[in-house]
């Protein structure tokens, strides 16, 4: 994991006026962990969106608190439901010789040999957590895809991992994997809707019948 060093200042605990004020220049924080209280700081906001942009949110910031340097990780972001903007970040101080739990972001590279047959790559885990000292956890996770065929499938086990990291979801859940072709399944299910008609058709046909014969 990439370490960033990131300038930060003190903030008295404010009103929501007064953060509103703020937040056009910086973004209200608070860091927190073993060893320090809870300390609520201001962050540039220009600085982070650009640590934000070129390195993502899996690293390890190093926050210069007034000359108070603090290792930590982004725990938590809050987010205008409407604009998007952050509105707050949470940092969590950790110690590096120490492992943490984490989520790690799940990348796909290539395109599946079964995709070039008409079939559908269907990533279904976008995350893995592990736990890992801060130094130790990737960026991310890249999965090679190229040699996946129609149902073929990779799990969490079949991950290339360093022996450093500690896998926490379950090793038995699926990454990714190629479906049948959509032609198939359209031909699939056209073929059942024509089936059940000729059968309900059939139905009624005898239905009526039926009636004739009482009559």
């Amino acid at each position: 994991m990439k370490k960033i060093e990131l300038k930060a200042k003190k903030r008295e605990v404010s009103t929501k006026g007064t953060l509103n004020k703020f937040r056009k220049e910086f973004i209200p924080a608070i860091t927190y962990g073993k060893g320090i209280a809870p300390l609520p700081i201001l962050v540039n906001k220009k600085d982070f969106m650009g640590i934000l942009k070129h390195e993502g949110t899996n690293i390890i910031i190093d926050l210069d608190v007034e000359g108070s340097r603090y290792p930590t990780i982004i725990k938590e972001m809050q987010r205008d439901p409407i604009k998007d903007n952050i509105l707050h970040i949470d940092f969590q101080k950790v110690e590096l010789d120490k492992p943490v739990l984490t989520k790690v972001p799940i990348v796909t590279i290539g395109e599946a040999k079964g995709e070039k047959k008409g079939g559908l790559l269907e990533h279904m885990l976008y995350e893995l957590e592990i736990e890992a000292k801060p130094l130790d956890i990737p960026e991310k996770i890249e999965v090679d895809v190229t040699p996946l065929d129609i149902n073929d499938v990779i799990y969490v086990k079949d991950l290339a991992l360093s022996d450093k990291i500690k896998v926490i979801t379950p090793l038995d859940a699926v990454v990714v994997e190629v479906g049948h072709p959509a032609k198939e399944e359209v031909a699939e299910v056209t073929a059942t809707e024509e089936a059940e008609g000729t059968e309900k058709e059939a139905g009624k046909e005898e239905a009526v019948k039926a009636e004739e014969k009482k009559g």
